[in-house]
């Protein structure tokens, strides 16, 4: 994991003020919970990095049942989790990401257990490649 410790950083927002709780070297089981608190109103974030100097994250935001699952790789390449099934790409739905509505397609949107999959495959750095449901690019 390129030596640097992972940091973990959920995001609410109370009307304009944001708050931020940090968590440094999470565990996974740290990191599901951190996800089991997104709620699509007030907590809507959560970024997970490699660390301070890597520009390697994943952000998911939105809940508590769709999400959507986004980041970047250190090469530069952005990464997006799509839904399975790869339908409903006409069809879109309003969700709050990062403390703001937006309209996001269906199949960009997942359920919290591919959620819960993506930030394993992020921690373990890819084991199983970035083919589908990955879209890199």
């Amino acid at each position: 994991m390129h030596g640097d410790k992972l940091i973990a950083v959920l995001n609410s927002w109370l009307g304009q003020e944001k708050r931020c709780r940090e968590v440094r070297d999470p565990s996974v089981a740290e990191i599901h919970e951190l996800l089991d608190a997104l709620d699509g109103s007030v907590c809507t974030e959560l970024s997970i990095s490699r660390g301070e100097e890597s520009l390697e994250y994943l952000g998911i935001g939105g809940g508590p049942q769709r999400f959507l699952v986004a980041g970047e790789l250190e090469s530069g390449e952005l990464l997006q989790l799509q839904s399975e099934s790869g339908e409903g790409r006409e069809q879109e739905v309003v969700l709050d990401v990062g403390g703001q509505e937006g309209k996001f397609s269906q199949a960009d949107l997942v359920d919290k257990e591919a959620a819960r999959w993506a930030v394993e495959q992020f921690v373990n750095e890819f084991p199983q490649g970035l083919g589908h449901p990955w879209d890199v690019s």
